[in-house]
């Protein structure tokens, strides 16, 4: 059994096998499997896994402990990622469009490329760089990761074409 403490600000309600966290920058919320459970004393979190569980079951005890930690400095301070646009042969530009990133002008290429957009993320376009930031770590992630494989040079020497996000 593992117990959390859950900072000043910040409040934590669990509502069936969903968990939401609030805090002053706004809420987060997570869906807890069933072969955890849950519940709150206080100012703690008492995390558990049920005893008919098996060995890979408790790994996610403590994988749970850190989503939580996660969603508690979301919730009060939230999380950034800074990326530069990086090009030397043609340079591109991003702009948003709905729930995507367009990438124009990659490599010099007709097509524009898509990037999606996952959660709540906000995003802030310069001439030089991007900045994703949200409360929810694993939105900015997969955002990240999306824009990454939308930039993937592919059929050139990766030494000399070094365009891209980074």
């Amino acid at each position: 059994m593992l117990e959390i403490q859950i900072p000043k600000d910040v409040s934590v309600e669990l509502s069936g096998q969903v968990l939401i966290v609030k805090g002053p920058k706004g809420s987060n919320k997570r869906i807890i499997p069933s072969l955890m459970s849950f519940s709150t004393k206080g100012n703690v979190i008492s995390l558990d896994v049920k005893k008919n569980a098996k060995v890979k079951a408790l790994a996610l005890e403590h994988t749970y402990r850190s989503h939580i930690n996660n969603m508690f400095k979301g919730v009060t301070e939230g999380f950034h990622k800074d990326l530069k646009l990086i090009y030397s042969h043609f340079p591109f530009t991003l702009e948003k469009k709905g729930n995507d990133i367009i990438i124009k002008n990659f490599l010099g290429e007709k097509v524009p490329r898509k990037a999606k957009v996952y959660g709540d993320v906000d995003i802030k376009i310069s001439k030089s760089g991007v900045t994703l930031s949200s409360l929810d770590i694993e939105s900015i992630g997969q955002t990240y990761l999306s824009l990454k494989r939308a930039t993937k040079i592919k059929d050139k020497d990766p030494r000399v074409f070094q365009d891209g996000l980074y």
